[in-house]
Parts: structure tokens; sequence; C-alpha cells
């Protein structure tokens, strides 16, 4: 699901005029440049039927839009959810069932070098499985 994320993500016009490939999953190096996105898994629940274990899981992701403004995180946020919430089809081997935004939040943070980073956090819940 992870890979098939990304890929969605990162073939996206409206997305990639913004951050180009800058897509990551849980760490950026150093000196990355902003904006960017950040994703985070902070949960997964695998799907059951009354003949056990089916492949359908259930994924919290939290995505990371970063930016050096208030306007560009914004702007960013604004073509995450625009992509992602209600999104239903099949990327890379994976089928996404539906992907549903659960919340969001705000956050600063100071850089070292006194500059501040605006982040907005916002949760997806991401019914998938794997198309073979």
């Amino acid at each position: 699901m992870e890979e098939s994320l990304r890929q969605l993500l990162v073939t996206h016009a409206p997305l990639t005029a913004l951050v180009a490939q800058r897509v990551h999953w849980y760490e950026i190096t150093q000196g990355t440049a902003r904006p960017c996105i950040v994703m985070f898994s902070v949960g997964e629940t695998p799907g059951y039927h009354m003949q056990g274990r089916d492949r359908l899981k259930s994924h919290r992701v939290q995505i990371d839009c970063q930016s050096e403004s208030i306007s560009g995180k914004l702007a960013l946020a604004r073509v995450v959810e625009t992509l992602l919430s209600g999104y239903r089809g099949t990327v890379a081997g994976t089928e996404f069932r539906g992907i549903f935004k659960l919340m969001q939040r705000d956050r600063v943070d100071r850089q070292d070098n006194g500059a501040s980073l605006k982040i907005r956090q916002q949760d997806f819940e991401i019914w998938s499985r794997p198309t073979s």
C-alpha cells in the first residue's frame, strides 16, 4: 500500500507542480527543499469475515504537508485532500477501496536556523488490498 499511495501522489499533476517528487515515508534528509510531504503509517487493521481473515486492510496514514509559508502549507493540504478524500481506484498493484479523511491539525516547528516550518497534518483511513 505504501508504494502505491506514494505513486498516486507523485503522478497527480497539481501536486507535483507544488512538490515535484518530494513525497517521503517517515523521514526526510536534512536540507530537503520545501514544500514537501512526509507520510507516516500510524495503524493497520486486517479485515475478517466469517471464514477468517481476508486481504482487505484498513490503514491510518498521517500526511504532513510542510512549507515555509502558511499559504504554501494550505495550498498543498488542499491538493492532497482533493485528491485523496473519497478516492477509489487501482494504483501499482493496490486496489484502494476507499480513502477517507478523518481529521487535521496544524503545527509550527522551529528550525535550527530560527526559521519556522508550517505543517498541516491530515489523517486518512485507507481501505485497500493487493490486486494479486
